[in-house]
């Protein structure tokens, strides 16, 4: 399986996050929104990316993009969105 690269996996992240507050918006379930938050970090632990611009510190920075995931699971089950 190819791995994404950095720009479509952003991509991808946005497009998540912006279809689930539309489903949030139109159904009024506020669970639409920390699903994407939650689909989204855990597509950035799994496949840690970073742009090209870090690529002689790659560990570094795959180990920020895990980071980076963290946090999006933690706004995913901390955050209580009402729609």
């Amino acid at each position: 399986m190819k791995k994404n690269t950095f720009r479509q996996q952003v991509t991808i992240g946005v497009v998540l996050i912006f279809l689930g507050h539309v489903l949030a918006t139109v159904f009024h379930k506020g669970w639409f929104i920390n699903i994407a938050w939650g689909i989204y970090g855990i597509m950035a632990i799994v496949n840690p990316v970073c742009p090209a611009i870090y690529a002689s510190d790659e560990r570094g920075a795959k180990i920020g993009s895990r980071i980076a995931g963290v946090i999006c699971l933690l706004v995913c089950f901390l955050v209580k969105n009402g729609v």
